[in-house]
């Protein structure tokens, strides 16, 4: 991995108590789980996004690019999942990372976040989020939600001596993969340290911008047509 890509990793260390708290422990069954989770995708299904990395400190080692994972092969998912956290091992299913150009992604596939939840039982994600504890703040706020069509999470926490992180994530129920990511960090003087975005391509803060286009040329027709009808 390259020097750039340690940096990231080394910085991502407190998100990661997030994110492995949807990691878990248990042994694994190969059909649906007893509590209703299956994967929402097929094998040679294909996902597209935007990356980009700010760093505050050393703008040099900021990035931006896009990037898609192919589904590999699909995983049988953990019976019993409690939420047990193992840092950094993602519940998630074989991918194959690539650059938009299509070579491969290599060590960046390192630092992604987990891109990829389970569908079926939101509310069992929505109940680990908010049970989390972070080991080492002073204080901290986790929070889960989202639409009819999204779910997603939120934190934020930090300390006196440890860096100030805010973020959040959204999820497609449809599928459970990823829609939007965000996440920021502060140190403990409140200096920015970096941020860390990563979009789904054709979607607009959760949602499908064809929905949104669609929504949008509903209401112009029925405003046309009342137009129309007082004419």
């Amino acid at each position: 991995m390259t020097a750039w890509g340690y940096r990231i990793v080394r910085r991502m260390v407190p998100l990661l108590v997030v994110l492995c708290a949807l990691l878990l422990t248990v042994n694994p069954t190969d059909a649906a789980t007893n509590q209703g989770l299956e994967w929402g995708f097929d094998v040679g299904d294909r996902f597209d996004f935007h990356f980009r990395y700010v760093d505050h400190q050393n703008p040099v080692y900021s990035k931006e690019y896009d990037f898609y994972f192919e589904v590999a092969a699909i995983s049988a998912i953990p019976d019993g999942i409690t939420g047990l956290p193992i840092p950094y091992l993602n519940l998630s299913c074989p991918v194959d990372y690539y650059f938009a150009n299509g070579t491969d992604l290599g060590p960046y596939s390192a630092i992604l976040p987990g891109l990829m939840l389970p569908v079926g039982n939101w509310i069992l994600w929505s109940s680990i989020i908010e049970d989390i504890e972070h080991p080492t703040a002073d204080y901290a706020t986790f929070d889960a939600g989202g639409s009819s069509s999204v779910w997603s999470y939120s934190a934020e926490y930090g300390g006196e001596y440890i860096p100030h992180d805010q973020g959040s994530a959204s999820y497609l129920r449809a599928d459970g993969v990823l829609t939007r990511f965000d996440w920021k960090s502060w140190d403990a003087m409140g200096s920015p340290l970096f941020e860390y975005h990563i979009t789904r391509v054709g979607y607009e803060g959760g949602f499908p911008v064809i929905l949104v286009a669609v929504a949008v040329l509903g209401i112009a027709a029925i405003v046309l047509i009342v137009f129309v009808k007082r004419r």
